[in-house]
């Protein structure tokens, strides 16, 4: 075992040890053990309520906004139909 280890001795520490990184063992590089080297998941963050309160109307006032900008949109969609269009209006005769 000085100059390397056999298959079937790796076999045996892997069975007796799963979380061993079985090439740290051979080669000495990476994590000792498996999932060592993976990405920290995401963290969670705390928000005070009153910080919460002011995102969430902020976010309430954008919509409410957006909303205006669409209805506004339509009805400058519409005149402008009704300008540069040949159609007469239903209601004239």
């Amino acid at each position: 075992m000085r100059v390397s280890i056999q298959p079937d001795k790796v076999r045996n520490i892997a069975l007796h040890y799963p979380d061993l990184n079985t090439g740290w063992l051979m080669t000495g590089e990476g994590e000792m053990l498996k999932g060592e080297d993976k990405p920290e998941s995401p963290r969670t963050v705390t928000i005070e309520a009153e910080a919460w309160q002011v995102i969430k109307q902020q976010a309430e006032s954008l919509a409410s906004k957006d909303r205006q900008m669409e209805a506004l949109l339509d009805i400058l969609k519409k005149g402008n139909v009704q300008e540069t269009g040949n159609a007469a209006c239903a209601d004239a005769k």
